[in-house]
């Protein structure tokens, strides 16, 4: 029963089986470590960003558990474009309510890119790569004015 909850599905095509693995595995760690970054932001130490980390964080989670359930239901490239969209909506979401262009967060602008890369295509990975550029000087913009 755990096992099959934690296998991905079988394609007959070896490149769809690979980025099947890759991620069925990617959604599960990054679950995993979500929920353990969630952790300090329900305790009394949690800052003024706490609400809206606690509200992308779990949006995030979902939405992994959401391209899982398109795995599973043999929807490939539908479980890839979630990740890959809704994660760089997320992510540049919490960018904006955060710190803007000095926070971390933009370094997962890369991650995500590189990540459609590998599950999609080379193509889509650069054109994330080129949003997020846009993105991170829309930031920067933002926060001069």
């Amino acid at each position: 029963m755990i096992k099959r909850l934690f296998s991905p599905p079988t394609f007959k095509n070896e490149e769809d089986n690979f980025r099947t693995k890759f991620i069925n595995g990617f959604a599960w760690v990054v679950i995993l470590l979500l929920s353990v970054a969630l952790i300090p932001n329900f305790g009394p130490n949690a800052d003024a960003n706490a609400n809206s980390t606690i509200i992308v964080v779990s949006a995030l989670i979902l939405v992994m558990f959401l391209a899982l359930f398109s795995l599973r239901r043999g929807g490939l490239n539908l479980s890839g474009a979630i990740i890959v969209v809704l994660g760089w909506l997320g992510l540049g979401f919490q960018a904006y309510t955060a710190d803007g262009v000095r926070d971390v967060i933009i370094i997962a602008y890369i991650a995500i890119s590189l990540l459609a890369s590998i599950i999609i295509n080379w193509r889509v990975g650069s054109f994330v790569m080129l949003l997020s550029i846009g993105a991170i000087w829309t930031l920067a913009i933002l926060e001069v004015e």
